[in-house]
């Protein structure tokens, strides 16, 4: 009898024991299942949210506008002067400076002709006529003209 008693004793044990494991095991279960759930419907919200509801024709204009926009941004006359006066040689002064998204116009003076062409020609791809139209002191006054 006493032998049964404490068989029985370590078998509620056990069992007390492997209910609280399983109920430990249960409730990680449920509170992962919440978290999933709580994810799929982010998910679902940000994918309502991209969704394209616009036409896929009127989608690509607008987006070779943008494009085309980009690119006159990048081509402006502020911009290319920008440009032009962040990498003007020490010795290259600027005299005046009209542009447009066609082409342009910049008089300028430098002390040779092959320092103020090659500093011009980097930047404008060989796309442009150099001439000289005057002296000033020692200087060559240069006309730069170009398009495109």
């Amino acid at each position: 009898m006493k032998w049964s008693v404490s068989i029985l004793s370590a078998i509620l044990a056990v069992q007390l024991l492997v209910v609280g494991l399983r109920y430990r095991e249960m409730t990680q279960q449920q509170e992962a299942f919440a978290i999933a759930e709580q994810q799929l419907s982010t998910l679902k919200s940000e994918a309502a949210a991209v969704a394209v509801n616009e036409d896929v024709q009127q989608l690509a204009g607008k987006v070779a506008a943008r494009n085309n926009w980009l690119l006159d941004r990048r081509n402006s006359p502020l911009a290319r002067l920008a440009k032009l006066q962040k990498d003007c040689p020490n010795d290259v002064s600027f005299v005046s400076y009209a542009a447009d998204l066609a082409g342009g116009k910049i008089i300028l003076t430098a002390p040779d002709l092959n320092s103020a062409s090659s500093w011009l020609n980097r930047h404008f791809g060989n796309h442009g006529n150099i001439s000289v139209v005057g002296r000033e002191s020692n200087l060559l006054v240069l006309q730069f003209i170009w398009s495109g």
